[in-house]
């Protein structure tokens, strides 16, 4: 079932072999790049150990399990909520986000048996918090439009996860602007469906920003994310190189990975693009990503690297050395080898605009299912966006 040589499921025969639903679950398990023996790992925990919490929470299915096992850290989640700099409005509206009290289709027919649960705007998913306030059109057209999208990847079965991990990934100054997104999703979402409005992103970002300069005493100074501007990509030190990476989910097709490494002066050394069958969630996306990255620099021969990814919880994850039992610590512990054989490296988080290239790579190129390196001869989207940066950094 596995490709040797390349660490990769074999995909035709994981598809003669098995049913769809168990292909699925196959091809979402990401393979050590070392080979490995196999593991046990409880997947509902982000550190692949188990809980009772969990588990608990997997048999009830009920987000009242979390308060009741895991009180001191939800109070200090409920500190930080009532704290976070927003409109009190908004507080209460989160509040109840995060509670499951919405009026959802999921959450009504729990009063009202048999009523259809399937989203009234995208009409593919289950209506619940988590479906409305991150994964419909409507969601992901506002989280496209700013700068705290990287903060929403991953697995969750609620909510009310999603909240407590991006609260945690999230400076505390932006936990106002986080709440306020998602209270605005939920408003355009609502004149979608009850007034046939359809959602104006840039509007609604606009919005949020004016609710949030406002409440600051601050001039709305436009833009989609507050007191922040656009970020630009830095150069490395004189004597080192940087490598950007970006890793993406493409809907029907499978996973895909991007990275570039320049100098001082912004001239790329190297480019690559890779695109797998396997079905990743987001995360794990992102930190194969990282490590096909570093490989790349240490095969190319670079000694002193800076490595800036847009995941700050897997750029946080390699900075604090974390460890763990889980799929996505096995793939640290692969980059955290072939850092081994690179003289210097430093972690740096990087926001959207300022890792462009890189997302150019991972998101725009054909589909091609393998790994492609350019020393020379880059893509011409790759050189386009690369003149565009280098035009910003000398304005």
């Amino acid at each position: 079932l596995i490709h040797l040589p390349t660490a990769s499921w074999n995909v035709a025969k994981v598809k003669e072999l098995f049913l769809p639903f168990e292909q699925e679950r196959i091809l979402s398990i990401p393979l050590s790049v070392r080979l490995l023996n196999d593991s046990i790992c409880w997947d509902l925990e982000k550190g692949g150990d188990y809980s009772v919490r969990s588990a608990y929470r997997a048999i009830f299915g009920d987000y009242e399990a979390e308060i009741r096992t895991s009180g001191s850290s939800s109070s200090n989640f409920w500190g930080r909520m009532w704290a976070a700099a927003t409109l009190p409005r908004v507080k209460v509206f989160f509040w109840r986000a995060r509670r499951g009290a919405l009026p959802t289709l999921v959450g009504l027919s729990k009063r009202i048996p048999g009523k259809n649960i399937v989203c009234s705007v995208c009409r593919v998913e289950d209506e619940s918090e988590l479906h409305c306030l991150r994964d419909c059109i409507t969601a992901r057209l506002l989280w496209d439009e700013c700068d705290l999208g990287s903060a929403m990847t991953g697995c969750f079965q609620s909510f009310g996860e999603l909240a407590a991990a991006c609260f945690e990934r999230l400076p505390r100054e932006e936990h106002g602007l986080f709440m306020t997104v998602c209270w605005e999703i939920w408003g355009a979402r609502n004149r979608w469906i009850f007034e046939g409005e359809r959602c104006d992103p840039r509007r609604s970002m606009d919005y949020v920003t004016k609710l949030i300069s406002e409440l600051k005493g601050e001039e709305g100074k436009g833009g989609c994310v507050v007191g922040r501007a656009r970020q630009r990509w830095i150069p490395p030190p004189a004597g080192w190189a940087k490598l950007n990476v970006d890793g993406g989910v493409c809907e029907g097709l499978g996973s895909s990975a991007g990275a570039v490494i320049r100098d001082e002066k912004g001239m790329a050394l190297l480019a690559a693009a890779w695109s797998f069958e396997d079905l990743w969630e987001p995360r794990i996306a992102e930190a194969k990503a990282l490590l096909l990255g570093v490989k790349a620099a240490v095969e190319a021969g670079f000694v002193r690297v800076v490595v800036e990814s847009g995941c700050q919880g897997l750029i946080n994850a390699m900075k604090s050395q974390e460890d763990g039992r889980s799929c996505f610590h096995m793939i640290l512990d692969d980059t955290r080898h072939f850092c081994s054989l690179l003289g210097s490296v430093s972690w740096s988080f990087v926001r959207r605009e300022g890792n462009r290239v890189a997302h150019v790579l991972a998101h725009s190129m054909p589909w091609e299912v393998g790994g492609r390196v350019w020393v020379a001869d880059f893509p011409s989207t790759v050189c386009s966006t690369l003149t565009v940066y280098l035009s910003m950094n000398e304005s």
